[in-house]
């Protein structure tokens, strides 16, 4: 059975535990979604899960691992970009979109394809006020990292919400 899955470059584990309080902090107090700390290096691919393991792992052994690097705190009016941290693009995160969407473009429902690559990490899903997350990104100067490490690839099975997302498995980069 086919079903979506979407690849995420996960913060080393001290680097994960800081953002993840973070974001639960945030989530409890404007009662908003939780959500895991992560940077989505591709999403919304549909396949069988076994195929999607393998492909991973492919993936996992072909892209070295890298630094994340925020540019700053960002808002929008999209529900799973509400309130995020802007990712530089280097020459080590483009290459390692490029080789996964080598991989896995053919994985890709055609509404999905040619989109543009926007590396993030997301802080707060939802609908909120625009002011409100204006206040929020104020509140936030001190608090989040200028960067972080990524040795990790996870495969995630994405449900309707994103209390349903599950991960399948970590990979390990070269």
């Amino acid at each position: 059975m086919t079903e979506p899955f979407s690849l995420w470059l996960v913060p080393s584990e001290n680097h994960n535990k800081h953002l993840q309080d973070a974001i639960n902090r945030l989530s409890q107090e404007y009662s908003t979604p939780l959500l895991e700390p992560h940077v989505t290096l591709y999403g919304r691919i549909v396949g069988e899960k076994a195929e999607m393991l393998e492909k991973t792992r492919e993936l996992a052994g072909r892209i070295s691992r890298l630094s994340i690097q925020f540019t700053g705190f960002y808002q929008s009016n999209q529900f799973f970009r509400s309130l995020f941290m802007g990712v530089k693009h280097t020459s080590e995160l483009d290459d390692a979109y490029r080789t996964a969407q080598f991989i896995f473009e053919s994985f890709l429902p055609s509404g999905y394809r040619g989109r543009e690559f926007i590396p993030h990490l997301s802080l707060m899903y939802g609908n909120i006020p625009e002011e409100q997350k204006k206040r929020i990104i104020q509140s936030l100067d001190s608090f989040l990292l200028d960067s972080f490490f990524v040795n990790r690839i996870s495969l995630y099975s994405l449900g309707e919400e994103p209390a349903s997302w599950t991960k399948v498995q970590d990979f390990l980069m070269e």
